[in-house]
This record gives structure tokens, C-alpha cells and sequence, in this order.
């Protein structure tokens, strides 16, 4: 985006790119002044737009257009033989970063499924790297990730890893109830998998 519009500008225009946590940091700095457009879920933006999950309304921006699907990736060790969700109990469980996408998409996931933090598996909060080590050394059993796609090292490694189904009951839990999630599939070592993905947007100061 950065290089497209300082090719096609006709002025001395610069676009400056800030790296950040993700999406609730992206609308905080909309809000704070500090960027003027930012990259962000639409799940996440319409949490913080309407005050809901725990965040305070902040309605400072507005969507220029949507950009591409994010799936929410489940991942385990085949070697550990988790089946699916139903086997999750009692595991460690990467939710991702606090307020993230990620660990709200888990949390909605996990919610349907009947599973509560702290009560039927452990939530740990650690970013993309972390989770990935954590799931490579044994810290991690299963991890979540709403992304394009998998990170490098667990590509690389793909046949080592196992990608779980959502329940079709709870895609359709899901999708019912909040309007940003959509049915989607994966295809992984050739076989597909059922899941649900949100959409990234472009998003700018109102």
C-alpha cells in the first residue's frame, strides 16, 4: 500500500508505517492521534465501535473497504492424538495476546463449545511467536491463530501438525449470532477443514 501510493502521487507524499499488536492497538492509535488509517479485523473494530467485550465505545472511525479473509487456524502435534475439540479439556491451550483477535475468536470458539477458561483447559496469552515455539518445544498442546495463513515454521513443518475442524454446530452457533464471522474451509496436508474466518479492513479517522 506504503509503495502503490508513492508511485502514483503526484505530490511529495509519504505514507509512514507503524508496527503494532493488532487490531486494538491500530484503533487506539486512530484514537489517540498517532495514525491516521489503520489495518483491522471487523470483528474487533465492531467490539470496540459498539462497546462491546469489555471495551469502552469509540466511534472515531470508519471503514474505507474490506481487504482479504483471515481463518481462525486450530493447531495441535499430531503426536499428541488430539481428535478435536472434544479432547481439549485440561489442555494448554495459546489463546493469543489479550484483546486481540485471535484470543477473542478463541474465546467465542471455545464459549460455543461449552469449554471455560480457567475451569476446562489453560489459557495462556502469548503473541504469534511464542505459540509457535510454545507448540514446536511442548508448552503449547493446541494453539489458536487468526491470520492469512500459518506462520514459516509450522508450514515448513506441516505434516507434524494437525489443523482441527470447528464443530459444524458451532460455525452455525456463531455465524447466527454475530454477523462478522463467515463460514470458510481449509485445506491441509490435502485434507479439507471446516472453519470460520472474519475480514480485515481498512479503516480511517472519521
Amino acid at each position: 500500500l506504503k509503495e502503490y501510493l508513492e508511485n502514483i502521487s503526484t505530490n511529495d507524499f509519504n505514507l509512514k508505517i507503524q508496527e503494532s499488536s493488532g487490531s486494538v492497538e491500530n484503533i487506539e492509535n486512530l484514537e489517540n492521534k498517532i495514525s491516521n488509517i489503520a489495518i483491522v479485523q471487523n470483528d474487533v473494530a465492531h467490539y470496540m465501535f459498539y462497546g462491546k467485550h469489555s471495551f469502552t465505545s469509540t466511534q472515531v472511525f470508519a471503514g474505507i473497504f474490506p481487504l482479504f479473509s483471515e481463518n481462525i487456524w486450530i493447531v495441535s502435534k499430531k503426536q499428541l492424538n488430539i481428535r478435536g475439540i472434544s479432547d481439549f479439556e485440561n489442555k494448554v491451550i495459546s489463546l493469543g495476546p489479550l484483546g486481540s483477535g485471535t484470543y477473542l475468536n478463541a474465546l467465542d470458539i471455545l464459549k460455543s463449545a461449552g469449554l471455560k477458561k480457567g475451569i476446562d483447559y489453560i489459557g495462556k496469552n502469548l503473541n504469534a511467536e511464542d505459540t509457535t515455539n510454545g507448540l514446536i518445544q511442548g508448552n503449547i498442546e493446541i494453539a489458536f491463530y487468526t491470520s492469512k495463513s500459518l506462520p514459516g515454521k509450522l508450514k515448513q513443518a506441516s505434516a507434524f501438525y494437525k489443523i482441527h475442524d470447528v464443530p459444524q454446530i458451532v460455525i452455525k452457533d456463531l455465524v447466527t449470532k454475530k454477523p462478522y464471522y463467515e463460514k470458510s474451509s481449509l485445506k491441509h496436508e490435502g485434507v479439507a477443514v471446516s472453519t470460520l474466518s472474519v475480514r480485515s479492513y481498512l479503516v480511517g479517522e472519521k
